[in-house]
């Protein structure tokens, strides 16, 4: 039954991240050739600032996660019920907490950030952006957590794949008929309030919540240590673009977001085939089915690893020509620099091999025992950032970004090999030096491939795309049949009775 769940979950959230990247590609796009770098980088700007919202929840979702995985396993929708409205009442604390910031925001902002935007385009930019925030983090962030808890992510999925597609037709057609910039965000983002809304009104019916009961305050007792996880996670997303905004003018703000664009939908890409997976981590651990843990985690690592192997390269060597023809026409900010797709590909690389640590040590509850390095992190990230971002403008921060990835990613693999599998750290070491020889031969090869093939439409730079992958994914499999044939196999056994309806965990 896990094994169907995750492949349903894997079928639609991989749809759900074609969609989201073909959208998250046009849109910026047409932003940037209709409005301008500016306005572009002030609305990055300030959905970052509204991201803090993050900090008004921080630590309930994956605290409600961990309490729901034993209530969902034994079906008791009473236990459930608490949870949830428990979960809902800090959403409604929250939700009076983000409307105050919203309206304190919008006032300052003009005087923290350099462009020449008027303080009407930008208050009204910061309710609007504040507005989807709200829906997404306060109204969906419940049901996402339900979900995902119950290993049917593909419900989220499914619902985002229909906003994501009404939202960017109708970004299409307002701008066509010549509307404001404002007008566009404001109708646009619409979508995603209503799909909020419809959202709780399923989870409310298909689980059957019960309103008459009292809310589950114990359930949030990890929520103190998993909210300095949270704040990792937040620093990690937020603190370029912030940090940007007070040193830097709004033009230097496009130019970073469309390689973190770029490099960060890799990483979601691969979150498609393990959204879902630590439902089921926490659904084998609490069922103490250790051995069928261990062997999941493995194959889990493997593919991850493989993932990164293939991907980072051709990401590597076709970033900028691809940024090259995506900025094309926008004549004023220069978009083209070797070190910033260097180091943003790095950062992004290290961040994807954390996964199935992080995965499971948060299915596992392990919050508590976690919690010092991830302030650790954030602190080596603000640091490094803030002393070097006078010096090397985003370089500077990448590299700060960089360096707490690495600490982080050592920390989860240190934790979970010794207390959660409590095995050899060859395994990992083994896995990392077979990475590292497909990373140097496949950056060689697709260097060179890059090299003899001009790109200068984007039908060049498609056809040398697929010679790069192809280049790189058949060096992947080679060296993976040769070194690690078992779990080749391992994952074609997984894999095909789930299409033959076969019951496999």
């Amino acid at each position: 039954m896990r094994s169907k769940k995750a492949l349903i979950n894997i079928i639609t959230s991989m749809i759900e991240q074609v969609v989201a990247t073909i959208c998250a590609f046009l849109i910026p796009r047409l932003i940037l050739t209709t409005f301008g770098s500016e306005y572009f980088g002030v609305v990055q700007s300030i959905t970052q600032y509204i991201g803090i919202v993050n900090l008004m929840i921080i630590g309930l979702g994956g605290a409600a996660r961990v309490a729901l995985y034993k209530p969902l396993a034994d079906k008791n929708y009473y236990e459930i019920s608490r949870i949830i409205k428990c979960f809902r009442g800090h959403m409604r604390r929250a939700g009076i907490m983000l409307t105050a910031y919203i309206a304190v925001l919008a006032f300052l902002y003009p005087y923290i950030s350099h462009n020449s935007l008027t303080h009407m385009e930008i208050a009204a930019f910061v309710v609007i952006i504040g507005m989807r925030t709200m829906a997404e983090t306060l109204l969906m962030g419940v049901s996402l957590s339900l979900l995902a808890a119950d290993q049917m992510i593909s419900i989220y999925s499914g619902s985002m794949v229909i906003a994501r597609i009404i939202n960017t037709v109708t970004i299409f057609i307002l701008i066509y008929q010549g509307k404001s910039i404002i007008a566009v965000y404001f109708f646009s983002n619409l979508v995603f309030i209503v799909a909020a809304l419809i959202m709780k009104v399923y989870i409310n019916r298909h689980y059957k919540l019960i309103s008459n009961c009292d809310p589950n305050t114990e359930a949030f007792a990890l929520r103190g240590a998993v909210a300095y996880h949270n704040i990792a996670g937040f620093i990690h997303e937020n603190i370029d673009i912030t940090l940007l905004t007070l040193f830097a003018n709004a033009s230097l703000i496009s130019v970073y977001s469309i390689y973190h664009l770029v490099t960060a939908k890799m990483h979601l890409v691969m979150r498609t085939f393990t959204n879902g997976l630590e439902g089921a981590f926490g659904n084998m651990w609490v069922k103490q089915e250790h051995e069928n843990f261990k062997q999941n985690f493995h194959l889990y690592e493997f593919l991850v690893y493989n993932y990164v192997s293939v991907v980072f390269p051709c990401v590597g060597v076709l970033i900028l020509p691809f940024v090259g023809l995506y900025t094309a026409g926008v004549d004023d900010q220069n978009y083209i620099f070797l070190s910033i797709a260097v180091f943003s590909t790095v950062a992004e690389c290290i961040y994807c091999l954390r996964e199935p640590y992080l995965t499971i040590a948060y299915a596992t509850g392990k919050y508590e025992e976690t919690k010092k390095a991830s302030a650790y992190e954030a602190i080596i990230n603000l640091a490094i950032s803030l002393g070097l971002i006078r010096f090397l403008g985003i370089i500077g921060l990448l590299s700060g970004t960089i360096a707490a990835n690495v600490f982080r990613t050592l920390h989860f693999v240190w934790y979970d090999y010794k207390y959660i599998l409590k095995e050899s750290y060859m395994q990992f070491i083994r896995r990392f030096g077979l990475l590292a020889i497909n990373m140097v031969i496949n950056i060689s090869l697709g260097v060179l491939i890059v090299r003899t093939h001009p790109i200068s439409t984007w039908i060049d730079w498609i056809g040398t795309a697929v010679l790069v992958f192809a280049e790189s994914f058949l060096i992947m499999s080679i060296n993976a049949f040769i070194i690690n044939k078992t779990e080749v196999l391992l994952v074609f056994s997984k894999i095909k009775p789930l299409f033959r309806g076969t019951k496999n965990t």
